[in-house]
């Protein structure tokens, strides 16, 4: 046992160097290296939404994850903040209003907010099958830090996630309960 330590001490020795004061002044120039490679082989990766888990959905984790696999699956652009998004081209305005998706889940159900996160992917995957474009456009209504909201309303023991988009060419009927109507309440999730 004595053996093996000195020798893992020795290699440790060759490859890392301390000076007196337990600053690190050597690495090796092949550890160099190698990190150097797989950072940038991590840097030339292409970007790629999060595994997915046996369901066939994502797992988010973050709000944040959800947003960059939404704009993995869309040429995403910035929307006018107003009740549509407008665009000129060639001497046309065009306009597309922006629609609610939306839904609440109750506190009590089982990882709650990681299943809105879920349910709102499942209906902007639905949205971007109902394009004829393999990388439709989507217009976000919120500044990009509030591009999907989650809310939590304590005093009902629920959680709310929420977007406002444009999706020119896609068929908003198949992302069914998920689209708010104006003057109608959010629809829950059943557990």
């Amino acid at each position: 046992m004595n053996d093996d330590y000195g020798f893992k001490q020795s290699v440790i020795q060759e490859v890392f160097r301390w000076d007196p004061d337990g600053k690190l002044v050597y690495i090796h120039p092949t550890i160099i290296d190698e990190v150097s490679r797989q950072v940038a082989e991590r840097l030339r990766a292409p970007k790629t939404p999060p595994p997915v888990a046996p369901r066939g959905v994502p797992q988010f984790g973050s709000i944040d994850a959800l947003v960059e696999t939404i704009e993995c699956m869309f040429d995403c652009k910035d929307g006018d903040h107003a009740s549509h998004h407008s665009v000129y081209t060639e001497g046309r305005h065009e306009t597309y209003p922006y629609t609610v998706l939306g839904l609440i889940a109750l506190a009590s159900i089982s990882d709650a907010q990681e299943r809105l996160r879920q349910g709102m992917y499942k209906a902007l995957h639905k949205l971007k099958a109902s394009c004829k474009s393999a990388r439709p456009v989507l217009y976000w209504r919120y500044a990009k830090a509030v591009r999907v909201l989650e809310d939590v309303e304590h005093e009902m023991a629920r959680y709310k996630i929420m977007t406002r988009i444009a999706i020119p060419e896609a068929d908003f009927s198949v992302a069914g309960e998920m689209v708010q109507r104006e003057g109608e309440s959010y629809t829950v999730l059943q557990g």
